[in-house]
């Protein structure tokens, strides 16, 4: 497989997808989810496989692709938070990432402790409507850390 080139934001990796839901585990998470609804939020959800793989491919951060986002030393500190919570390979993401891929990608409602984590962490509140307009406008992973950032920068003024 030839690496992902580093300046290519994440995407929907259709035969990787395919894979995925051709393995037995795949099968397992959809019955599960039938059957024991409650227990689904531990399965893995589409597009966790594109995001994983891509990033795996991604050698290093790119610390100049978000010089623009804010400092880079608090850019870092965000995006490893978002890796933690979601329990993803590493922070290596680009600015272009999109936000709702990354997000969807998680297992269960990771993606709820991640922003739950980022707005304790950063004393900011974002709400339902904050969510859809993220969601509505295609928000890229860099449009949501510089507004969180100046968010937070805000809070402490």
């Amino acid at each position: 497989m030839l690496p992902v080139n580093m300046g290519r934001p994440l995407f929907w990796d259709e035969p990787i997808e395919a894979r995925e839901r051709a393995r037995f585990i795949h099968v397992l998470n959809g019955w599960i989810r039938k059957v024991f609804p409650n227990l689904a939020v531990i399965a893995r959800r589409p597009g966790r496989r594109s995001v994983e793989t891509q990033l795996r491919q991604r050698s290093c951060f790119s610390a100049e692709a978000w010089n623009d986002y804010g400092p880079v030393p608090r850019v870092v500190a965000v995006l490893e938070i978002i890796q933690w919570e979601l329990a993803l390979p590493n922070h290596n993401f680009l600015p272009d990432d999109p936000l709702v891929l990354l997000m969807n990608s998680s297992y269960g409602i990771d993606d709820t402790f991640a922003f739950q984590e980022l707005e304790s962490r950063y004393a900011v509140k974002y709400n339902d409507e904050d969510f859809q307009r993220m969601k509505s406008e295609e928000w890229t992973l860099g449009q949501f850390v510089k507004d969180l950032l100046e968010r937070g920068k805000d809070s402490h003024n």
